[in-house]
């Protein structure tokens, strides 16, 4: 049997050269021509070489460029080795679009720390799980819905061997699951649990974080009927780092733990936790955990600036959506968000009072709270409740002896105090926020 297929018909003069690949070492080989009808082509100069297979690997030395259209990307089964100074270029008639889009994946392995030749807007390269090359713009999770299955085998709706693609774990005995109705998610058994100060998991590197913020991880458990233990966690993870081969520790920047009774009764159920104040450059990983059978599915990561002072005082209420608006008045006491939060009372409660008056011989007292930053406070007398505030006259308050019960330290109180020894007045304090 021949080792190259039958060519194309060929007409006049030419030069033909046949390749057989991945043909194994000590094959006995032999070259041959026919014809048929009785046609005799003259043949010559007939020349048989040999060179090295590529099938094991592509290695591309310092300086050379590796062209890649984002819409047709590269899929191999060849090992891919980067040598320092390599580089991808980004070709194509239209620019990339979308968070991830995937430029090179294989079933074989990438190696190496290739770069950009010419900055791609709003995207940088990445790899994901040693057999991936693609472009991400911000935070972002590659394959976080696990419908790429590329690389791993198996029937669809069945299981698939292997580690999602984009994905890395300690070992190779991660799978996805097609169980209910089309949702993909990847099964988490026998994945060890945490230990120590690195983590050994399924895990993935999510980029660097642009300005300091907050980054929240969200995904969907989907919920097999059975008891488990669920570990998440947001890292700040070293550069180039893995739990399973870096000697520096993987940092838990925000950890989370579920067990059945948190999806009980359910196909699915999305889950969110958040690592907060994390500083700008920080390198960020997520990863799961668990010794049971448990899927997870839709993983994302974003981020989002810091909380402001009032949207975290707020929120310590218990306050979200809408109800975290400044304008909202979420007790109807007729305080708006922005009142409370200037004078310290408690959004969901009209129970509390922005003020306080007290009354002597000859003279009114006014005890308010102020915060220490961020608000301007004026405090006015007035002869009647008439007179617009602008045209009071301007009193100036003294920080009171008494500082207990304060809603936190942020907040101190203050009084004012008006003389009203031969008429009567009213004092109005005034909070402007920026």
């Amino acid at each position: 049997m021949g080792l190259f297929e039958t060519p194309a018909l060929i007409q006049g003069p030419a030069t033909i050269t046949y390749s057989a690949r991945n043909v194994p070492a000590g094959t006995q080989l032999f070259v041959a021509f026919w014809t048929q009808d009785g046609f005799t082509p003259g043949i010559t100069d007939v020349t048989v070489s040999t060179t090295a297979s590529v099938s094991a690997g592509i290695a591309l030395s310092s300086g050379a460029v590796l062209q890649i259209d984002p819409t047709q990307p590269v899929s191999s089964s060849l090992n891919f080795d980067f040598a320092p100074g390599s580089k991808i270029k980004v070709v194509g008639s239209s620019p990339p679009t979308g968070s991830a889009v995937r430029l090179l994946s294989t079933s074989g392995g990438v190696s190496g720390s290739p770069v950009l030749e010419a900055a791609v807007s709003g995207y940088e390269l990445a790899q994901g799980g040693g057999n991936l090359l693609w472009l991400r713009k911000g935070l972002t999770i590659y394959n976080g819905d696990f419908q790429d299955t590329l690389g791993l085998t198996g029937p669809v709706g069945s299981w698939y061997g292997g580690v999602p693609i984009g994905w890395s774990g300690k070992n190779g005995d991660y799978s996805v699951n097609d169980w209910f109705s089309g949702n993909l998610g990847a099964n988490l058994q026998t994945l060890g649990p945490v230990g120590g100060a690195s983590f050994f998991t399924l895990y993935q590197s999510a980029g660097i974080l642009d300005s300091a913020g907050t980054v929240t991880l969200t995904f969907d458990i989907i919920n097999l009927g059975a008891a488990f233990n669920l570990g998440a966690a947001i890292y700040q993870a070293p550069a180039g780092g893995s739990p399973a081969s870096t000697t520096t520790p993987w940092t838990p920047l925000a950890t989370a733990s579920y067990v059945l009774a948190d999806v009980t009764g359910e196909n699915g159920i999305t889950k969110t936790f958040q690592a907060l104040n994390v500083p700008a450059n920080t390198p960020i990983a997520v990863a799961f955990w668990s010794p049971d059978p448990v899927l997870v599915d839709n993983v994302r990561v974003a981020s989002a600036p810091p909380p402001t002072p009032q949207e975290s005082y707020l929120a310590s209420f218990g306050l979200s959506g809408t109800n975290l608006l400044g304008t909202a008045d979420p007790d109807g006491d007729g305080m708006d968000n922005n009142a409370e939060f200037a004078f310290g009372t408690n959004p969901v409660s009209g129970a509390s009072r922005a003020a306080m008056l007290s009354s002597g011989t000859g003279q009114i007292k006014l005890i308010y709270l102020q915060r220490k930053n961020g608000v301007t406070y004026t405090v006015k007398s007035l002869p009647d409740l008439t007179t617009p505030f602008d045209n009071g006259i301007s009193v100036t308050p003294s920080l009171s002896a008494d500082q207990a019960n304060l809603p936190s330290s942020d907040y101190e109180r203050y009084e004012a105090t008006l003389r009203t020894d031969s008429s009567r007045g009213f004092l109005r304090v005034k909070a402007v926020l920026p």
